[in-house]
């Protein structure tokens, strides 16, 4: 939980906020030349993550990571929670990242015919874990064999944790289904709970078409995208470092 706040605190759009604020700050006690460089280093900064060249720059190198596997021969498939909805009129609460993550093990499912593990517990005031909310939609699609782990709410401890149940049902090797940006950490998060791993990703967000004017225009689906960037770096070096 605290994790999830900080976050919200120090990574855009809240960090912004916070600069301004500490801009303001400065401005109260007659340092306006300080908060005159502090905003003007915050106005370029966002910039610079809301064009799409600031967002491939970051977004790009994650998601080239792993390529398609050639060959996909796990013992099970492992779909780790993009996030839900709490209100879903239409029934559909899977997040879209959570849904390409589905699709593309049921994908799989369908062709392999291996068992599929969804992990995600119970996120901030939400009524559901992730992996109920996955597990319903996956069963709408037909899958078979769906195991729930529904405790965990980040993706160390979701390593340790499918670690465990496939050691329980005597499986070895995971394909791991997950979007590319974040399959990095992963990966590290499986491999080092003693899971070999095949990466499967999916929900590629950066199209790598388009004019020089729109790598230059701000937008905030890039921004967007910088900060799934930013925020995999950082958890990466958080895990590197404390584990």
């Amino acid at each position: 939980m605290i994790e999830k706040i900080l976050t919200c605190i120090f990574f855009p759009p809240g960090g912004f906020v916070f600069l301004l604020f500490i801009s303001g700050l400065l401005i109260a006690r007659g340092k306006r030349k300080s908060a005159l460089y502090l905003v003007l280093f915050s106005a370029v900064f966002l910039y610079f993550l809301s064009t799409k060249a600031g967002s491939e720059l970051f977004l790009r190198p994650l998601e080239d990571s792993y390529p398609q596997p050639a060959a996909l021969d796990g013992d099970v498939i492992v779909v780790l929670g993009g996030g839900e909805f709490g209100h879903c009129p239409d029934g559909i609460c899977v997040s879209l990242s959570s849904m390409k993550r589905c699709m593309f093990a049921f994908f799989i499912q369908k062709r392999d015919s291996l068992p599929i593990i969804v992990a995600g517990g119970k996120l901030f005031g939400m009524n559901r874990t992730e992996a109920e909310v996955m597990g319903d939609f996956l069963s709408s699609l037909g899958a078979k064999g769906v195991v729930e782990e529904k405790r965990t709410i980040n993706t160390w401890e979701q390593g340790k944790v499918i670690s465990g149940i496939m050691r329980e049902r005597g499986w070895k090797k995971a394909i791991l289904v997950t979007s590319a940006f974040h399959m990095r950490r992963a990966v590290y998060s499986l491999q080092k709970n003693g899971v070999i791993v095949i990466p499967a990703p999916t929900d590629y967000r950066t199209d790598r078409e388009g004019s020089v004017l729109s790598y230059l225009l701000p937008d905030s689906r890039h921004l967007n995208q910088s900060f799934l960037a930013l925020h995999e770096y950082i958890g990466l070096l958080y895990y590197r470092l404390r584990r």
